[in-house]
């Protein structure tokens, strides 16, 4: 199929782009992401518009917070995928339909990151931490949701990613995608994100919530309340 010039930027200059200037650490990205409600058949939808199966895989997030929730209503959610440790540092977002949130990976970087936070609110807390696994036991966090999803990874002509995930206690939800290495890349990326939602005929919004969100609100009421006070989730889950 014949991608509209609009659309079919060049791939090469494209990626170039998103990955220039003075990066980040190559475990320090920055994810831009915006979510949809996979419509009917639309894995048919992707492959019609030239979309490429990447991967289908199964992982399982366990998301650890602070005893009083001081890591997530700074924005900050610790989660083991399967038994490595990742850290999501979100954004805002209130009134946004697509987020840049940095991903970091090191496990030493995570380390440095929980603890400096951790110590905004214990000063009292030491610095002599050996593994991501040690801070938790000793530090009293406490885990906040264990979420398995079966996952379809699509690439789009453009190197937009599409993730079409569902989780485990039933909810399904896409995602548009595109990492980068540098904060001045990121319009770039939504830009991209917003033209691939468009030529697929979706709708990305703000009000439309993540797995992590919905779990929360399903299990936790009042810790998904403090969130959306706090600007890290909306209000709106329909």
């Amino acid at each position: 199929m014949a991608l509209p010039s609009t659309f079919a930027k060049s791939v090469s200059n494209m990626a170039a782009e998103w990955m220039s200037g003075s990066p980040l650490s190559s475990s320090q990205m920055i994810e831009v992401e915006s979510k949809f409600r996979v419509p009917p058949d639309f894995e048919k939808v992707l492959e019609l518009k030239g979309a490429k199966l990447m991967r289908q895989t199964t992982f399982t997030d366990v998301y650890f917070d602070a005893p009083n929730h001081e890591l997530s209503l700074n924005g900050y959610w610790l989660r083991k995928r399967n038994n490595k440790w990742e850290l999501k540092i979100q954004k805002l977002k209130i009134e946004r339909w697509i987020e840049s949130n940095r991903e970091i990976e090191d496990e030493n970087e995570i380390i440095n990151e929980i603890v400096t936070r951790l110590r905004s609110f214990y000063p009292n807390i030491d610095g002599d931490y050996t593994s991501v696994e040690d801070i938790v036991q000793r530090t009293s966090c406490k885990q906040i949701a264990c979420i398995t999803t079966n996952r379809a990874v699509y690439e789009m002509p453009n190197r937009v990613v599409v993730d079409l995930d569902q989780a485990s206690f039933g909810y399904q939800v896409g995602e548009l995608e595109v990492v980068v290495s540098n904060e001045k890349n990121v319009d770039s990326a939504k830009e991209a994100i917003q033209r691939t939602a468009d030529f697929l005929g979706i709708e990305c919004r703000s009000d439309i919530p993540s797995k992590l969100e919905k779990y929360i609100f399903s299990n936790c009421r009042s810790h998904h309340e403090q969130l959306v006070k706090c600007g890290f989730f909306v209000k709106q889950l329909k």
